[in-house]
């Protein structure tokens, strides 16, 4: 999990803040599916229009960036509040959701590669004349495909298991 998220949990695994829990991940959704979307639709607009190599580089990783900003920093928080102050039984129905999303391995398995993409995108993007943001945001983009594609490679039971499963299974881990 993302360790920033962690900081909302206390020792007995409650989530303190659960509605910071529940927006800062859907947040974090919004900037990878901001960053794909923006990553693969940007470099195929790019490409139609024939620009040269290094203006298709340029103009892609800028699109991935600003459609990540859009999406991670108006639209998703903007559905969530909303899907928030929807619950009836507001509550509990988002410490249960907070609680879930600690130990969906899968979940955790994408956050980590987004994370460590977006580390390496800016890195290489800067080496290469990118602003520092649009790189991070291919690799962010980057990193989400990479998970997908090796998700069922690394545990293909994983998906079965319930998320009761998926804790005993992470506190085994730990002991």
């Amino acid at each position: 999990m993302v360790p920033f998220i962690l900081a909302y949990f206390d020792k007995e695994d409650t989530p303190r803040f659960p509605t910071g829990v529940l927006l800062t991940h859907c947040i974090l959704k919004g900037v990878q599916m901001g960053s794909l979307l923006g990553t693969v639709g940007g470099g195929v607009y790019h490409a139609i229009k024939g620009k040269s190599f290094d203006d298709w580089t340029q103009d892609t990783a800028n699109t991935s960036r600003n459609t990540a900003k859009v999406f991670g920093g108006i639209i998703v928080p903007a559905l969530t509040l909303a899907k928030i102050y929807s619950y009836e039984d507001r509550p509990d129905a988002i410490a249960d959701r907070a609680f879930r999303l600690k130990y969906n391995e899968s979940q955790n398995r994408c956050d980590k590669f987004s994370f460590f993409g977006g580390l390496i995108g800016a890195t290489v993007g800067s080496v290469y004349g990118l602003e520092t943001s649009a790189g991070a945001s291919v690799g962010i983009a980057l990193g989400t495909l990479l998970h997908t594609a090796t998700g069922s490679l690394v545990n293909p039971d994983d998906e079965r298991l319930s998320i009761r499963e998926q804790y005993l299974r992470s506190r085994q881990k730990i002991n």
